[in-house]
């Protein structure tokens, strides 16, 4: 596939300061801006307007020949000026131990938090990771994926598919006919609309009328339970009524003779 560091560039204006101080970065600086458009590499003697600084670390980074480029990292600190650290691995150009640099590093950078951010390695050109050390860069410095290369893949894209159907073609009438055909043979899968003519209501036990009783019907039904009702409360027993109106009326005709009497 298409190298990544093919695909990042960076979008806003962004300035890499190499200090002269610090051997070895400009070089790096140089590779990095050939590799991705648009970063400018300064190498003033001060960071100046530079968006971002490279402090370079390898055997010879803090010797005490170049005892100004800690003041200049001190003073970018200070001036919250962005440091992006890069550390060889590459033996040929002072490739050492990172905890090297826990001892010759000033102890105020130390104590000040100056490696509690990570320092990417770099590895040798030959090497197949080497591209990777500067892509990682490169993003730590702002860059990102590009529009061109973007619009271009998609219109490979769209190239391609154009190309599968200029190459297949469309369709022909037999094979359309062919398709309909398939479709209307297909067995459908979708479930049956149709209710089922088997009814889901309870089957009753015998046919229930709905048409009102009668009047007397009901009469005599609640007759029939008043007097259930006396019977259950009273130990009496329940005289018929025509057998109760006779004995009222020989009550009457007996207490009349009685008197008629007197």
């Amino acid at each position: 596939g298409e190298p990544e560091s093919q695909s990042l560039a960076f979008s806003k204006q962004t300035t890499l300061w190499a200090s002269p101080a610090n051997a070895g970065a400009m070089e790096l600086a140089n590779e990095i801006a050939a590799t991705f458009p648009n970063l400018t590499v300064s190498t003033a003697e001060a960071a100046d307007d530079a968006t971002h600084m490279l402090l370079y670390l390898n055997r010879e980074t803090w010797s005490d020949e170049r005892p100004g480029l800690a003041e200049q990292v001190k003073q970018a600190r200070e001036d919250k000026l962005k440091i992006v650290m890069a550390h060889e691995n590459d033996p040929d150009k002072g490739g050492c131990i990172f905890a090297r640099f826990f001892e010759t590093t000033p102890q105020e950078l130390i104590n000040d938090g100056l490696y509690r951010d990570m320092a990417h390695p770099c590895f040798p050109r030959d090497w197949p990771h080497h591209e990777v050390s500067l892509v990682h860069l490169a993003k730590s410095l702002g860059a990102t994926a590009t529009k061109g290369l973007r619009a271009r893949a998609s219109e490979d894209l769209r190239q391609t598919g154009i190309f599968i159907k200029s190459t297949l073609g469309s369709p022909g009438p037999l094979s359309k006919a062919r398709r309909s055909s398939s479709t209307r043979d297909s067995v459908s899968t979708e479930p049956s609309r149709i209710r089922p003519s088997v009814s889901t209501e309870p089957s009753l036990p015998h046919t229930i009328s709905m048409e009102p009783e009668p009047t007397s019907t009901l009469s005599e039904k609640r007759l029939g339970k008043s007097r259930m009702a006396e019977a259950g409360s009273s130990s009496q027993p329940i005289v018929p009524r025509d057998i109760a109106r006779k004995h009222a009326e020989q009550l009457r005709g007996s207490s009349s003779k009685q008197l008629s009497r007197v």
